[in-house]
């Protein structure tokens, strides 16, 4: 018989320990324990069940709290996607009466604190919106807002909306540079814009150029579009310039 043999083995997590000594004929089955120490078969019976009932139920708990907070998620968007669509027909029929009146768009609802000063049309990207006085976080959850600080339409300078990136602005990810825009104004003029640049800025530190010679509009919404969570730094910025002024009418998106 040839003599047995000892020798070291290294378990799966880097430390080690002798091996029983056998024979050529002697392979005793090894076994991993929860604690990654390598144990024999007789070792491993003595080793108290594991409890995997415990274990089915923390399992459970957690599947069931990641579908409840992803209920929670789909429900909020829904919501304010339902609640800026309900907002935007309510002020396109403010904006329709105040063209029909001649006078300033009313409140789109009595206890509003806005009202509709613009429509803008980007046909290539199925965009159609009407756009409010403000670019508050109040104003934005219902449409795009004229920023404070924007010339007036067609004037020389930056014309600056702002809106959501899961709302109102959404489909600026389908504009392209040479793109018309339209933008009318509430004596109903629509002005010709041109997409001239598409870039990507970090709020914290850049900043858009106001003082201008041309007549320039600057659209601002949050990125990235599919983004889970609201309010990084990061902006999609489109910036169209003004090609024709009071043009017959804007072409309806595609």
């Amino acid at each position: 018989m040839r003599p047995s043999v000892t020798f070291a083995q290294s378990t799966p997590y880097g430390t080690t320990r002798p091996a029983p000594e056998h024979s050529e004929h002697e392979h005793p089955a090894c076994l991993f324990s929860a604690a990654g120490a390598v144990t024999t078969e007789a070792e491993n019976k003595a080793l108290p069940p594991r409890n995997t009932s415990s274990q089915r139920t923390r399992q459970r708990v957690l599947f069931y709290s990641a579908m409840l907070l992803a209920v929670v998620v789909a429900i909020d968007a829904g919501y304010m996607v339902g609640k800026a669509r309900l907002a935007q027909l309510l002020i396109e029929r403010s904006w329709q009466k105040s063209g029909q009146s001649g006078e300033s768009a009313a409140k789109p609802w009595p206890w509003a604190d806005t009202r509709p000063i613009a429509k803008i049309t980007a046909p290539g990207a199925d965009l159609e919106a009407w756009v409010l006085a403000g670019a508050s976080g109040h104003s934005l959850s219902f449409g795009p807002g004229l920023a404070d600080g924007s010339v007036a339409i067609g004037k020389p300078g930056v014309v600056m909306i702002a809106g959501h990136r899961d709302t109102s602005f959404q489909p600026l990810q389908h504009v392209n540079v040479g793109d018309p825009i339209y933008l009318e104004n509430e004596q109903r003029q629509t002005f010709h814009y041109r997409v001239t640049d598409l870039s990507i800025a970090d709020a914290r530190y850049s900043s858009i150029a106001t003082h201008t010679s041309q007549a320039t509009l600057v659209l601002v919404t949050c990125y990235p579009f599919n983004a889970l969570t609201a309010g990084g730094p990061l902006r999609y910025v489109v910036q169209a310039k003004l090609i024709q002024a009071d043009v017959a009418a804007a072409p309806a998106p595609a």
